[in-house]
């Protein structure tokens, strides 16, 4: 399906000898590749939407019902998200080789 994934469009239109651009939305493969392209869209707008709902509060179960995603796909996205909130904690120990470093000065 993929054939020619390094060609420009212009390349293709001169290939298949399309002179206009309304040649080209009229084949079948611009129509799918269209649809295609919108359906990716949607799914990765509900996909980046979905952390903002979290925030908001949002059960995991009120977001897959909402957007239409399955369960496992919101928890990914809500595991993935974890790991942000827990960062401060991250530098807890940093912190305290600083302090231990002041204490040692003193």
């Amino acid at each position: 399906m993929y054939k020619f994934p390094e060609k420009s469009r212009q390349e293709i239109e001169d290939m298949l000898d399309l002179r206009e651009l309304s040649e080209l939305r009229q084949t079948r493969v611009y129509r799918e590749a269209l649809e295609e392209g919108k359906l990716e869209g949607k799914l990765e707008g509900k996909l980046e939407s979905v952390p903002k709902l979290i925030e908001l509060g949002l059960s995991i179960e009120q977001i897959t019902e909402a957007l239409g995603l399955s369960i496992e796909v919101v928890r990914l996205i809500a595991e993935k998200r974890s790991p942000k909130k827990s960062s401060p904690k991250a530098q807890a120990p940093k912190n305290k080789s600083v302090k231990t470093k002041k204490n040692s000065n003193s």
